[in-house]
């Protein structure tokens, strides 16, 4: 049973994630051969996240990673050989850009764990 449908979208998804914005809002993020998107699934509004206008052509999206600690409202989106920092509004969180030396196989997220002996 469909929750939701969108049928209407500009660019076809190749990659899809889901957030829920400070335990309330529903956000579909997806990944296309033009850069990422968001829907608003309440309200069904469509928006870009972030076109690497600096990439010519196509471009390949490797992963969405809802980052933890920052309710729903931070994220990685991985591609090509980069990646960025933006929250779910299409903003720069941080200003790094990440680069790899070459195109990843697969991405994922590493959680940081401090141990200590006594």
């Amino acid at each position: 049973m469909a929750f939701k449908s969108f049928t209407s979208l500009h660019h076809k998804p190749l990659s899809v994630d889901l957030t829920v914005e400070n335990g309330q809002r529903l956000k579909v993020i997806y990944g296309s051969l033009v850069g990422f998107h968001a829907i608003d699934v309440d309200s069904g509004f469509v928006y870009d996240l972030y076109l690497p206008t600096h990439i010519q052509g196509i471009i390949r999206p490797h992963a969405i990673i809802i980052l933890p600690n920052t309710n729903g409202t931070e994220l990685l989106l991985a591609y090509e050989d980069e990646g960025v920092y933006i929250d779910i509004y299409g903003h720069f969180t941080k200003e790094t850009v990440l680069q790899w030396g070459e195109m990843p196989a697969s991405v994922g997220m590493y959680k940081k764990i401090a141990l200590s002996s006594m």
